[in-house]
């Protein structure tokens, strides 16, 4: 019969080495994997399995020349999210109806409505649609549009101005990453700041 030469304990010190490997490893991973920004962490959410409702904007492009004063800011500093909705010389049914949607968002999202701000940039709206507008929602942001300078800045996207109903997700930074169009309802915006709401909380 042959002895075994094994020393004793060292079938543990292998399984702790192995240990430490998975451990540093798993470390090591998760800081490569780590998305930098919206863009970057949607992407990774599509690779996981985990998609957002909404369609992702590439590249991603930064709306604060575009947003009104209060909202021009790309500190960070209350980690707001903002919801841009346009409507660029009309609001026809569609446009209202997503109007109505992200007001149903912004309350059934209770506390947390105080970190999601909606916009509406406008020109040429009549004035008594106007009136109506800013009746049924009292928190919109009301502001001007400047339709040549959004044309520019979403030339290069994948959320080219194409004349339909849509409203964008900017996230706190400023930088739009989601759009929405007529074929998505409420439920999907609150799906997807739900998720971004969970993972970034507010300072």
């Amino acid at each position: 019969m042959t002895q075994s030469n094994k020393a004793p304990g060292s079938g543990m010190k292998i399984q702790i080495i192995i240990m430490l490997v998975m451990v540093v490893g798993a470390t090591v991973l998760g800081t490569v994997m780590l998305p930098k920004n919206e863009a970057e962490r949607a992407e990774l959410m599509a690779l996981l399995g985990t998609t957002n409702m909404g369609r992702l904007i590439s590249p991603t492009v930064n709306w604060v020349p575009l947003l009104p004063a209060g909202e021009n800011t790309s500190d960070d500093i209350d980690g707001h999210y903002r919801v841009v909705l346009v409507a660029d010389g009309q609001c026809d049914a569609g446009c209202q109806e997503m109007l109505a949607a992200t007001r149903a968002v912004e309350v059934r999202l209770g506390r947390d409505s105080r970190r999601v701000d909606r916009i509406l940039l406008q020109t040429g709206l009549e004035p008594a649609l106007l009136a109506d507008i800013e009746r049924a929602n009292p928190d919109l942001v009301v502001a001007s549009l400047d339709s040549a300078a959004l044309e520019t800045l979403l030339a290069p996207t994948t959320a080219q101005i194409t004349g339909a109903n849509r409203y964008y997700l900017l996230n706190p930074v400023g930088d739009a990453v989601l759009y929405y169009d007529e074929q998505n309802s409420g439920s999907d915006l609150l799906e997807d700041l739900k998720h971004l709401l969970k993972y970034s909380p507010s300072r």
